[in-house]
């Protein structure tokens, strides 16, 4: 039985060590290619949009992105999210007591 919950947490670490993997990844190819859209992320890494939108909302929640709307088809008034790496200055401002190790 215990042999069990060791290999589940085991796996469990492995699968949260993959996906920092994948969003690390997917974080530098944002930084190295800015204001693509979900599509254009996907097309370019080979990976699933719905792969693309999970990780994309991590990064997004944790603030290491964001989004911005950018018109696509004003005819039909349809806009897309394209995606930004923050700079590290905002992302330093937001960290409290940064200031106490510099």
């Amino acid at each position: 039985m215990r042999n069990t919950k060791n290999a589940t947490k085991i796996s469990t670490m492995k699968r949260q060590l993959e996906g920092e993997k994948q969003r690390r990844h997917l974080l530098f190819c944002i930084e190295d290619h800015p204001g693509l859209s979900e599509y254009d992320l996907a097309k370019l890494l080979n990976w699933s949009r719905g792969k693309i939108h999970y990780h994309l909302n991590i990064l997004y929640n944790e603030g290491e992105v964001e989004r911005k709307l950018k018109a696509y088809n004003l005819s039909k008034n349809i806009t897309k999210k394209i995606y930004f790496v923050k700079k590290w200055q905002d992302m330093v401002k937001k960290r409290e007591g940064f200031d106490d190790f510099v």
